[in-house]
């Protein structure tokens, strides 16, 4: 066994000192693989797709602007989905300020499929107040936070999205007035 194994070493050894010490002073190039041009393809496709999907994100961010005015953050999109029964509401949250947001405190309406008001049961209202923390958004940047609407199960419609207050990570802060 013993000589097997050395036999093996010197025979590797060998064929090392030979593949990088020989005379020869060619070295062989590596074929291309033979699907570059449907990786190309594939890359092309991807880039487009995410060219379109940002310039919808700068269009809906856009109209948001036009809507809220000048807002130091505005709020172009929501979802509302449901995790375990419980409702969620994602808010797709954009910069417009050149400064770094700290913390943002947002309301909203929560209303359930026949149009009427959703009460939270401890507060009686059917005003959902939310305050980010944790995290700062960058000049430009686009934040997607996730609020928890438990005790507000029968939501299916959010309306009335607004901006209340914004911390800025340099001591500022701005109010709806």
């Amino acid at each position: 066994m013993r000589k097997r194994l050395l036999w093996g070493l010197i025979l590797v050894c060998t064929c090392s000192i030979n593949m990088y010490c020989g005379s020869s002073q060619e070295v062989a190039a590596p074929e291309p693989p033979k699907d570059l041009p449907v990786v190309d393809e594939r890359e092309r496709l991807i880039r487009e797709q995410l060219e379109r999907q940002r310039q919808k994100r700068d269009e809906r961010i856009a109209a948001a602007k036009a809507d809220q005015g000048n807002n130091p953050v505005i709020i172009y999109k929501h979802i509302l989905r449901y995790s375990k029964s419980v409702p969620e509401v994602q808010l797709f949250v954009y910069n417009n300020t050149p400064k770094t947001v700290g913390s943002y405190e947002i309301e909203f309406r929560c209303y359930d499929d026949r149009g009427r008001p959703v009460r939270e049961r401890s507060t009686r209202s059917h005003i959902y107040v939310g305050v980010s923390r944790g995290y700062e958004i960058e000049k430009g940047d686009v934040d997607r936070p996730v609020w928890n609407l438990r005790g507000m199960e029968k939501t299916t419609n959010i309306k009335r999205i607004r901006l209340k207050k914004v911390s800025f990570t340099d001591g500022t802060s701005w109010r709806r007035r």
